[in-house]
């Protein structure tokens, strides 16, 4: 355990790794540690093998997904080990990554937002406009929810009209808003300053309780005006994906996006040029005449 507890430090304060990542993988070690019964830092290939095997025959239904963050969990710890030498090989080396298939992201068409944007742009009062504040913001920022949730007065240049983003890793990027976005903050900040009376948050969204949201808070006020107005059920990514989609379908740069939404990788981004296309494909075999041979008049050849 003494190694896992180090290795996760290093994890933490010198690679920046997120909360989350952070969590699972100690899910992982540990979980691996329970199954040999002893510390893990001299386990053999055969035990890894065994124990990835022992996974898919306790369960199933196991995600490949899940098998690959388990497999990537243990080559960064080994070869931190190796790195410190601790180890003078790594038990990964003959164990291969299964491939995942690449799920493409779910979004929302521009007319369904159209029908949420006119509905809820009525009411002045402090919740309606933070609520109006948080699908805005997300889609046309494209911001994770997290970054959302931290999001703070301080990151506001109403001015210059940019959001300063701290991402994952803590990498800083410069979001341009919208006309439409810094004219609903012009609104929204004197009406939270004086709901939240002397309270000290500086948090952009909060909540009744003058405190900071959680994802679960922004999760299920999407849930609540979707249902209330009979529209595709909405998660918070749901928005980001629809900010890249839309972008791009719109013509703009694949690159530009990546920088937008704060991607390390091009490869991550490019997910979004095959949603594209099946929107595209989807269009030309509901629409165009040729796609329906049994409606086809002869009569004009």
């Amino acid at each position: 355990m003494k190694s896992i507890n180090s290795y996760l430090r290093r994890l933490r304060y010198e690679k920046n790794a997120s909360p989350n990542t952070i969590s699972a993988y100690t899910n992982d070690l540990i979980h691996f540690c329970t199954y040999l019964g002893r510390d893990i830092i001299d386990a053999q290939e055969e035990e890894v093998f065994d124990y990835l095997v022992s996974l898919r025959e306790e369960d199933g239904d196991l995600s490949t997904k899940t098998i690959a963050r388990k497999i990537s969990c243990f080559r960064s710890y080994y070869k931190d080990l190796m790195r410190l030498e601790l180890r003078e090989d790594s038990p990964m080396q003959g164990i291969d990554t299964p491939k995942v298939a690449k799920k493409l992201p779910m979004t929302i068409s521009e007319e369904e937002l159209d029908i949420l944007f006119n509905a809820m742009n009525k009411n002045l009062t402090f919740a309606p406009l933070r609520d109006l504040l948080i699908f805005e913001i997300l889609y046309s920022c494209g911001l994770r929810v997290s970054e959302l949730c931290n999001l703070t007065i301080s990151q506001i240049y109403l001015e210059e009209e940019v959001l300063r983003i701290l991402g994952k890793g803590d990498k800083e990027r410069l979001v341009p808003m919208s006309g439409r976005l810094v004219n609903l903050l012009h609104q929204y900040i004197p009406v939270r300053y004086e709901y939240l009376q002397g309270v000290a948050c500086d948090c952009l969204i909060t909540s009744k309780f003058k405190k900071k949201v959680s994802r679960m808070f922004i999760w299920k006020v999407m849930k609540k005006y979707s249902q209330e107005l009979n529209i595709t059920e909405l998660h918070p990514h749901m928005l980001r994906h629809a900010f890249a989609t839309h972008l791009l379908a719109h013509g703009a740069d694949l690159r530009m996006i990546q920088e937008l939404l704060g991607h390390s990788d091009l490869a991550t981004t490019e997910i979004y040029t095959h949603v594209v296309r099946e929107e595209l494909y989807d269009t030309l075999i509901l629409h165009h005449p040729l796609s329906h041979p049994q409606e086809v008049n002869h009569s004009h050849f």
